[in-house]
């Protein structure tokens, strides 16, 4: 009697569990559903949908006029601190379709695809079942809008953690030959280091410093923050000095702003 009272027990939580999984499982698949609609619906707006999207436009442009990205600054243009990949990528694809905005969008896109298919099968690499790993993509689906709807405008951010999620399943997957998965994600990784080099130096250098910054509190943390950027781009001012010059500019003017 008690060992039936106990399979109806977990029968019944079986039961639940599936349930809930099944419900999870609709709403990725319409997380999923409505980002697509919404990427595929504004694709083709003929303005920027972010501030950023109008200074990856003139890198493109520059690149399609046969110009260099990393010139001198003068008072039309000043170069971006960001690798050139994704500006070059987007720039080929605008060449075959004549659409600058288009064309960094669909990049961006393509790419958004390329991290929904890496999450699921970063979670099949580490044995969750096809339903829960469709549950992971579809949570990332989900945070569209409290990213601020970034996934597919023109920007180099999708791009570079589409290489970085491929690296990292290229590195951890079960390999055929060694050296090809060494090759491979070394590659991946070299690429998400030209999409977006910026991170990849200041991550590395705060994770080496890590036990520091638990030791001695924010404010240290702050500084090796600093740190890490200036040896990312030794030529360049930290992060809290430009921020700091900048307030001083703009409290100059009675509104705030030059």
């Amino acid at each position: 009697m008690q060992s039936d009272y106990f399979g109806k027990i977990v029968k019944k939580q079986s039961f639940i569990v599936n349930i809930f999984v099944f419900t999870l499982m609709i709403l990725s698949i319409i997380a999923v559903s409505v980002y697509f609609y919404v990427a595929v619906l504004r694709i083709n707006r003929p303005f920027a949908l972010e501030w950023l999207e109008g200074h990856s436009f003139v890198q493109v442009l520059r690149i399609l006029n046969g110009q260099f990205l990393y010139a001198p600054p003068t008072y039309e243009f000043i170069s971006t601190i960001y690798m050139p990949l994704y500006f070059y990528t987007a720039a080929i694809v605008a060449h075959l379709i004549g659409n600058i905005l288009v064309a960094m969008r669909l990049v961006s896109l393509l790419a958004s695809i390329g991290i929904f298919v890496m999450i699921y099968r970063l979670a099949r690499l580490r044995s969750l079942s096809p339903a829960l790993s469709l549950i992971a993509a579809g949570l990332f689906a989900a945070t569209y809008e409290v990213s601020g709807y970034w996934f597919d405008i023109g920007r180099i951010d999708t791009l570079a953690v589409f290489f970085l999620l491929a690296a990292y399943v290229t590195v951890i997957m079960k390999p055929v030959k060694e050296e090809l998965v060494g090759a491979g994600g070394g590659i991946l990784f070299f690429l998400y280091n030209q999409a977006k080099r910026i991170n990849c130096c200041a991550i590395c250098c705060a994770v080496s410093l890590l036990p520091t910054a638990l030791e001695t509190g924010v404010l240290a943390g702050w500084r090796i923050w600093d740190l890490c950027r200036d040896i990312c781009h030794n030529d360049e001012p930290s992060f809290r000095g430009m921020v700091l010059d900048m307030h001083s500019v703009d409290s100059r003017s009675p509104s705030g702003f030059d």
